[in-house]
Parts: structure tokens; sequence; C-alpha cells
């Protein structure tokens, strides 16, 4: 099998014309690392000293922002909470040139932590 490489290159030279709407769970994802630097003396667990806190889109927006990557002009629909969460994505949306179209709940904004410590994660 032999890969057109023409064809291809033609493809991904059209993605821009193209536009996406995603709709699904919003969530943002916050990843929490450092070093671990002892182990605790109530359990065995380690005990991570916090450097650096990194968030990104999660769920349905991870979907949105790969696409926008692409060049697709995207587009998400989403349930939105009014918290604090709900603000970083949509700030996060707005960078990367999605258009948000969020409608308000009554619940909270899903966030996923996760603990990261020698480039392993420990806990979400």
């Amino acid at each position: 099998m032999s890969i057109n490489f023409k064809r291809l290159y033609d493809i991904v030279n059209t993605f821009p014309a193209y536009s996406a709407l995603c709709i699904g769970d919003m969530m943002l994802d916050e990843y929490i690392s450092g070093p671990i630097y002892r182990i605790s003396p109530e359990a065995p667990v380690p005990v991570i000293q916090k450097k650096n806190t990194k968030q990104a889109l999660g769920g349905v927006g991870n979907v949105a922002a790969n696409l926008a990557a692409l060049g697709y002009q995207t587009s998400v629909f989403y349930a939105a909470a009014p918290d604090q969460e709900n603000e970083c994505i949509t700030k996060m949306l707005e960078k990367q040139n999605i258009s948000a179209y969020p409608f308000l709940a009554s619940t909270i904004t899903t966030k996923k932590q996760r603990i990261i410590a020698n480039k392993q994660q420990i806990c979400r």
C-alpha cells in the first residue's frame, strides 16, 4: 500500500474551510506536580511538594481544542455552571478562538485533578 502524499496534502489544506460543532460534557483538567519529599507518618503515602499547576480543557473542550488546532472553525455547546472553573474554561476557549455556546446549569463544573510526582500520576 502506498500513501498518496499529494492527496493527503490537499486534504489537510482544506481543514480551515471546515467547521465543527462539539456538544458534550465540559471539564477542567488540572495537573498538580512536584517531587515526593517524604512518606506520610500516618499512612504509607507520598507527600508531594507542589511545584507546578497546569490547567487544560477536558471532555468536549479537549475535542474542540484538538479540532481548532487542526484549523477547523470550532464551536462548542455545553452546560456551564456559574463558578470559577467555568471562568477558566471560558478564558481558555477564547484564547484558542473557539466559539462558546454555554447554557447555564445548576450543577458545578467538573474538575479532574491529577497529582503527578516523579513523572508518574499518583492519584486523580
